[in-house]
Formats: structure tokens, C-alpha cells, sequence
């Protein structure tokens, strides 16, 4: 098959993705109890930052949960190079390669009395 140089872009390929992510609770029936927020990075194969937030507000809004930061959104290639990967973090991004879905790491809690310390 051959494809005209001008179409190549529409073929590109899916990368993992990683954020710090911020999230805040939509409603009180959701995985943080009565935590006030949660810190987690955010693991998701996607074409691009927008495909990459979407599908992380997509599916932390199937738990209840939004984005209330998300910050230092990188390839996961270049978060390894610059800061090193944990094992949970080479583990879920094996999780996603062979999935497709969006994968987090351990949910930090907080409530307001912890930000004022």
C-alpha cells in the first residue's frame, strides 16, 4: 500500500503518556471517602496532549473524580530520562501498553487541615 507523504500524518503512532494529576471529588460516593482531594500520576496512551487529558478526565470522572490540576504532562520516555520511573510506574505502563486504558498510581489523599500544615 502505498501512502502519499502529505497522508503520513494521519497515521501516527500512540505513545504512553504521564502527568501529576491533581483530583478533586465530584461527589461524596467516590474512592477518596472524605478526602477533600488526591495526588496520583496518570498513565494513558494518546496522539497528543488533548487525547491524553481527555481521556484522563474521562475516565476519572467514571470514579467520581476531576481534574483539578494536572501538571508536567510529558512522554513517558522523557519523564523516565529526566526524573527515573518507579517499578508501579514501569509496571502500569506495561498495564496500558497491552490495554489501551488509562492507569494510576497510589492515590495521596488530603484533607483541608493537611494544606494548612
Amino acid at each position: 500500500m502505498h501512502i502519499p507523504p502529505n497522508k503520513m500524518s494521519c497515521f501516527h503512532q500512540a505513545d504512553i503518556w504521564i502527568s501529576l494529576v491533581e483530583v478533586i471529588p465530584l461527589t461524596t460516593k467516590n474512592i477518596l471517602g472524605d478526602a477533600k482531594g488526591a495526588f496520583t500520576h496518570a498513565l494513558s496512551l494518546a496522539y497528543n496532549c488533548d487525547d491524553y487529558y481527555s481521556k484522563v478526565k474521562d475516565e476519572l470522572s467514571k470514579q467520581d473524580l476531576a481534574i483539578f490540576v494536572l501538571e508536567d504532562v510529558k512522554l513517558l520516555k522523557q519523564y523516565i530520562l529526566e526524573e527515573g520511573a518507579s517499578l508501579e510506574i514501569l509496571s502500569l505502563a506495561e498495564e496500558v501498553k497491552s490495554t489501551n486504558t488509562v492507569r494510576f498510581t497510589v492515590f495521596y489523599s488530603y484533607n483541608d487541615s493537611e494544606l494548612n500544615s
